[in-house]
């Protein structure tokens, strides 16, 4: 299709979305002259349509072939079926606004005959556009009910309007002010605007409520009389919409195709003589670019939650938290899809080094398609976003498999993710090492992520060894506000305790071990810092831990692997030394990866120069721990096992998503001193036992007892893995 001839028809859809009379070529000119309609005075007094319409729907018809016009006809049954048959008066409701705005301002109620007769106009209206065969035009104008109707709505307002009559001229002079207005503004737009208006049903009802805006600011006989009635153009919006959204997803379709053809149809019959100038430029001959795949997905889930809103809004109970469900999933797994961009294209590789520069021409559809999935599920349920996890914009350079690479991505296009609420970007590169940069904080410009690789020469490494760097705005950056998350691939693990498998950073020569779990064959890992790393079994022995070995001997040991919890000297680890409240804060931020060097605390207790502050202020942040009472951190009291039991629940919340139990009574049941549990950590040991977090000895919790480093261990051990 040529450049020029797609130009048009995404103007005509547009222009139909608009106005919800699609397939008719009009313009500034007015309906009546684009396809025949002529003032002919009848007994009536009434204008009505000629030979020429008819002749010029004949020749209409002669530029469809036999299966488009079949196409066009099922659309036209669809919608007659749906809106006019007898049985369709059940859709009544979508005039139910304007018909209180008649009654209200005449005075009187309309009678049901009289609402129905509303109601088939404008359903008819609906309809004419797929009428290829010109049955349904005479229809609407000789509907005497309708004109019984009409008159004693002039004749209400003819003091303050001037109007003695609504004849079907003054009817079709609106919709063709509504399709020039349309025009006027789509005329003005680039291509790859008219996309995005054809494209986003946002944008398209932006655009309705602009031209209807236009239209109703006019002069002329079906404005005044919408306006006396209190009729404005959201009024008038919101009953176009309504028909539109009693489609289902596969109507939409059905009737957009239609359109679509009428419009090929109408651009053929009107095309300009050869020679005559007119559309022949530089462009005829070049094909559209076709709509982006992001914005495929998105268009079609916006288009499968909009189904579910009338239903959701009715539901009550668990029928609509099921119907939430179902529209989050939905949602979810076009975010899936769509967040995913493949930059192997844009990738160019010189001198071993792989190299990909991305801006907006690459990702915009990409950001604004994420954002209308999103956008769409909370107009529709705004508490089911909550639901959805994180926006991770994935960009994928599978062709990078070489010793290094650079992924940037400009300062428009971070500010556009930010702004789109997307969390994080995440590089993946084609050796299967990725990082996931969060925006906001530090990385709110231009950023490079630079990756390098080389043969680790480390005994027991079990992987490569990784060096990273990062800049912004051109600026090297080494250490985070918010941890930068590292997923490295491990490699000759063979014989390996995968468990034992933890990152280190290579510090002056020496390893230190800075934690880590192995996820689908990668080791995961969060970083405030960059440097160079390397994957290694990480084995770590205690003589003492016999008198625990048998239900926390494995877990001492994993947990000691990840450098969570250290020993208390060389070989000694103190099973059942009990721990404090800073302590443990140390062991769960590290363990689970918690930390962050953004985080400030506010305890009068906690000085910023202490071992355990950053920690404190970690865990205080994402509202880990609480006060004793507020403010008051007492860091070197020891913890009870409520306590621990309610600060690794809030962590799990964190890292796993967990959730509260609905009813932390039926949770605890199983503890016979579950009365004991202080009230404000009842929720957190419900949620920990729900869990299999903790558990409890001879039916008892022991909520007051003073939790050991063995206990501890445990726990965090179970959080690891916790899902």
């Amino acid at each position: 299709m040529t450049l020029r001839k797609k130009l048009a028809v995404t103007t005509l859809a547009a222009s139909v979305a608009v106005s919800a009379f699609a397939g008719l070529p009009l313009s500034q000119q007015g309906l009546a002259e684009k396809i025949g309609f002529t003032r002919t005075a009848s007994a009536a007094g009434d204008d009505f349509i000629d030979q020429a319409f008819m002749d010029k729907l004949a020749a209409l018809r002669g530029k469809l072939s036999a299966a488009d016009l079949t196409k066009i006809r099922q659309a036209r049954a669809l919608l007659k079926t749906k809106f006019l048959d007898p049985g369709a008066n059940n859709n009544l409701e979508l005039i139910r606004v304007p018909i209180a705005k008649i009654e209200a301002k005449a005075g009187a109620d309309l009678s049901a005959d009289e609402e129905k007769e509303l109601y088939g106009f404008f359903a008819a209206l609906v309809t004419v556009p797929y009428d290829v065969d010109g049955e349904h035009i005479e229809e609407i104008r000789n509907r005497p009910q309708l004109r019984a109707v009409l008159n004693k709505l002039v004749a209400a307002a003819s003091g303050a309007t001037q109007l003695t009559d609504l004849t079907v001229a003054h009817i079709t002079g609106f919709i063709s002010s509504v399709e020039e207005e349309g025009l006027k503004i789509l005329q003005g737009k680039t291509l790859s605007e008219l996309y995005a208006i054809n494209n986003s049903r946002e944008e398209r009802n932006a655009v309705l409520q602009q031209v209807l805006s236009k239209v109703m600011a006019k002069d002329i006989p079906v404005t005044k009389l919408l306006k006396y009635y209190g009729i404005d153009e959201t009024v008038t919006k919101d009953v176009i919409l309504g028909f539109n959204a009693k489609l289902t997803t596969g109507e939409r379709e059905t009737v957009r195709e239609g359109a679509v053809l009428i419009g090929l149809a109408y651009i053929e019959l009107n095309k300009p003589a050869p020679g005559s100038g007119s559309g022949s430029g530089s462009g005829a001959g070049t094909t559209a670019p076709p709509v982006e795949r992001p914005t495929q997905l998105a268009n079609q889930a916006v288009d499968k939650i909009d189904d579910l809103q009338n239903a959701i809004a009715n539901a009550t109970g668990e029928a609509r938290e099921a119907l939430i469900e179902q529209a989050v999933a939905v949602a979810a797994a076009a975010i899936n899809e769509i967040a995913v961009f493949d930059a192997s294209g844009k990738a160019a590789t010189q001198g071993g080094t792989t190299t990909v520069q991305l801006g907006m021409a690459d990702l915009k559809s990409t950001i604004d398609a994420l954002k209308r999935v999103v956008d769409e599920l909370k107009a529709v349920a705004p508490e089911a976003a909550a639901e959805l996890p994180e926006l991770i914009l994935t960009v994928k350079v599978d062709s990078a498999t070489g010793n290094a690479a650079e992924v940037g991505l400009d300062a428009a296009t971070i500010a556009a993710a930010a702004a789109a609420g997307i969390a994080g970007v995440k590089v993946e590169l084609g050796t299967g090492f990725s990082a996931v940069l969060p925006l906001g904080g530090q990385i709110d410009g231009a950023v490079k992520l630079t990756v390098s690789t080389g043969a680790a020469s480390q005994a027991g490494a079990a992987s490569d060894a990784f060096e990273f760097g990062l800049t912004v705005n051109g600026q090297a950056v080494t250490t985070f506000d918010e941890p930068i998350e590292v997923s490295i691939p491990v490699k000759n693990a063979a014989g390996m305790d995968e468990q034992l498998l933890a990152l280190a950073k290579l510090d002056e020569g020496r390893l230190r071990i800075v934690g880590g779990v192995v996820v689908n064959g990668k080791l995961v890992e969060k970083r405030t810092e960059f440097s160079k790393y390397v994957v290694v079994e990480n084995k770590v022995t205690f003589k003492d831990i016999a008198s625990v070995e048998a239900w926390a001997g494995r877990q001492i040991q994993v947990v000691a692997a990840k450098g969570a919890i250290n020993g208390k000297a060389a070989g000694v680890f103190a099973p059942g030394d009990k721990v404090t409240r800073a302590e443990f804060a140390k062991m769960l931020i590290g363990a689970l990866d918690l930390e962050t060097s953004s985080a400030t605390e506010s305890f009068i207790d906690v000085k910023g120069t202490e071992w355990f502050a950053p920690y404190v202020a970690a865990a205080a942040k994402q509202g880990i721990i609480t006060g004793r009472p507020e403010r008051i951190f007492s860091p070197n009291a020891t913890i009870t096992r409520a306590e621990m039991a309610a600060m690794i629940s809030r962590a799990v919340k964190v890292t796993a998503g967990a959730k509260d139990v609905a009813d932390a009574d039926a949770a605890l049941k199983g503890f016979s001193d579950a009365s004991s549990i202080n009230a404000s950590l009842k929720a957190g040991v419900a949620l920990a036992a729900g869990k299999g977090l903790v558990i409890g000895n001879k039916g008892k919790f022991n909520p007051n007892g003073t939790a050991t480093r063995a206990e501890a261990a445990v726990v965090i051990y179970r959080a690891l893995t916790v899902k």
